[in-house]
């Protein structure tokens, strides 16, 4: 497994606190620490419908079982049972959330190695994996990932996406899709106490319109897949009112925008969630909230 995958990518469990209890998120002092608590979260709604293309696999050779398969059907968005007690599938069934911190899943791993870490996890039970959407540091040659694709056309700029870059992270996500996993998605990790780990100074400086415009781009982007659960912040929670903070709502207000609208908490009707990944000093707050 390469360095950083394995050091601070793929395996991290974490486990899921009952829903109806304590949500507040239990955050480590290091993102390589080996155990991290989640809250229970609801599926983005929204569908994949992407199917992998046979032979697909990287260009390493062949394609392993299983990815040339829709997502199992019935089993996203997921939703809340009636009595607020567990998750559930899209078809009525408890889910359980066994998930790992694959943080640099995206960034450091090719197609083909994507594919044999997520078919090997599916076959241990993992249905949830937590991973940055773009990597700042813990990625062999970050931000660009393992074919030397970067995130954005200009550094640090989040209003110019690179297409070739947010194209295999969408291959990932479908790949981890027709899994049967949920994929706990960073738009912008933003560093253990605000540090070079993450984004933090980039969003420091960056203008609220370009938050904006980044938000509003993957709200358009992955508007149409089931398995996502959006994550806010990383291992650090910015001062209110904050730049850094503004510039977090306002990505995530022009997110919601090009979501699906959902009015209430059941299985039935589904509602969008974000979680948020707080540092250990944050104030109290519920881990998840509708978006």
């Amino acid at each position: 497994m390469p360095r950083a995958a394995a050091r601070c990518g793929v395996q991290q469990p974490f486990v899921v606190l009952p829903w109806g209890t304590d949500y507040a998120t239990r955050m480590p002092r290091s993102r390589c620490s080996p155990v991290r608590w989640f809250g229970a979260a609801l599926a983005l709604a929204a569908c994949s419908g992407h199917a992998v293309p046979a032979g697909d696999d990287g260009g390493d050779g062949g394609t392993l079982p299983g990815f040339d398969a829709l997502p199992p059907a019935g089993t996203f968005p997921l939703g809340v049972s009636d009595d607020g007690g567990s998750l559930v599938s899209a078809d009525g069934r408890p889910f359980l959330l066994h998930g790992e911190a694959a943080w640099s899943l995206i960034a450091q791993l090719s197609t083909g190695d994507a594919m044999r870490y997520l078919a090997d996890r599916h076959a241990r039970g993992v249905t949830a994996v937590l991973v940055n959407l773009i990597e700042h540091q813990y990625a062999d040659n970050a931000p660009r990932n393992a074919a030397g694709d970067t995130p954005f056309t200009t550094q640090g700029d989040f209003s110019t996406p690179g297409e070739t870059y947010f194209a295999h992270a969408d291959l990932v996500v479908d790949l981890a899709a027709s899994q049967g996993m949920i994929v706990l998605l960073v738009p912008a990790y933003l560093g253990f106490d605000g540090t070079q780990e993450g984004w933090y100074h980039e969003m420091m400086t960056l203008p609220v319109a370009k938050c904006r415009s980044y938000g509003d781009f993957l709200g358009r982007r992955y508007a149409s897949r089931h398995n996502i659960v959006w994550i806010w912040g990383g291992d650090y929670t910015p001062a209110t009112g904050s730049p850094v903070e503004l510039c977090m709502r306002s990505r995530r207000r022009a997110r919601r925008s090009r979501s699906p609208a959902r009015s209430a908490w059941s299985a039935s009707t589904p509602t969008s969630m974000s979680c948020r990944h707080a540092g250990p000093r944050a104030r109290p707050a519920p881990a998840c909230q509708p978006i």
